[in-house]
């Protein structure tokens, strides 16, 4: 699997994916293959590539009808295929499915002229709009351009080379995971402290959750792969089942802003508390609703 996968996966399963993506490849076999990938995922319905939607089926055929790839006559694109194929075409609506895809192979060929006619574009797209740039070299482009997308690299990664997190502080982490449910507030606010005795410090212990939250974004998305604590699915698949859209993306924000209070240096076992109290009640509200 590909960082840029790995990467869309997680911005598909929190519903935030952006409008345009450079995907930066070492050649040209390997930058096709990773458009074809990130436009198959990202057309998914499930945005997890499952291949039985009716978008995945109409990808794999070759007749998706909103995923379009820029052709060129000659060695660079002209301002004319540019402005027919993308930023004219762009503005008609998908005819079938809930994103319009463009595709642009070999995009570091993009002449600063065609780069200039595509910036409204890609600074205001709409809604459905997504632009996938693939090529080899990022200096290619221009600042103002390259300032409107996201850069991705298509280097495969072992995942099972990734660290894997054990040891008795992690192992206390997720036994809090699992104890949140029925935590009191009080045993909430001394989780910080629990967790310092087994060995992790609060810079960890924040980084932790941060993970445990991208497990339970992939898995709400319909994926498995590339877990930090595969051996934990079924109880953070559970989680993924209960919480919402709207509390998954409200404890990411809380956990990105006790990161910055730790720089801070405000008291850890504030923010660690505060993180969990969230998370307990996240976890209740499903249990009402």
């Amino acid at each position: 699997m590909t960082r840029a996968e790995i990467y869309l996966r997680e911005v598909l399963a929190r519903h935030e994916l952006g409008h345009a993506y450079f995907l930066e490849a070492a050649g040209p076999g390997q930058a096709e293959r990773v458009m074809n990938t990130a436009a198959r995922l990202i057309a998914c319905e499930k945005g997890t590539g499952c291949g039985v939607c009716a978008s995945c089926r109409a990808f794999d055929s070759g007749n998706h009808p909103d995923v379009i790839r820029l052709t060129k006559a000659k060695a660079a694109y002209s301002a004319r295929e540019i402005r027919e194929q993308l930023v004219s075409d762009i503005g008609i609506r998908p005819y079938r499915f809930a994103r319009k895809i463009y595709l642009i192979p070999e995009a570091d060929t993009l002449t600063p002229l065609c780069q200039n006619i595509m910036l409204k574009t890609m600074e205001e797209p709409p809604a459905y709009g997504v632009v996938l740039l693939a090529g080899f070299n990022r200096s290619a482009f221009l600042p103002t351009l390259l300032s409107r997308m996201v850069c991705l690299s298509a280097e495969e990664t072992d995942l099972s080379a990734e660290p894997q997190y054990t040891g008795a502080g992690t192992e206390e982490l997720l036994r809090v995971v699992s104890e949140l449910d029925g935590m009191s507030a009080g045993g909430c606010l001394d989780v910080s402290s629990r967790l310092k005795k087994a060995g992790l410090e609060p810079e960890v212990q924040v980084r932790r959750f941060e993970e445990v939250l991208r497990d339970i974004y992939v898995l709400k998305g319909g994926a498995d792969g590339g877990l930090h604590f595969p051996e934990q699915k079924g109880l953070l698949r559970d989680h993924a089942d209960r919480l919402s859209d709207r509390s998954l993306k409200e404890l990411w924000n809380i956990i990105q802003q006790a990161k910055t209070q730790l720089r801070l240096n405000i008291k850890a076992d504030n923010v660690t508390g505060a993180f969990c109290l969230s998370f307990r009640e996240a976890l209740e509200e499903s249990e009402e609703i």
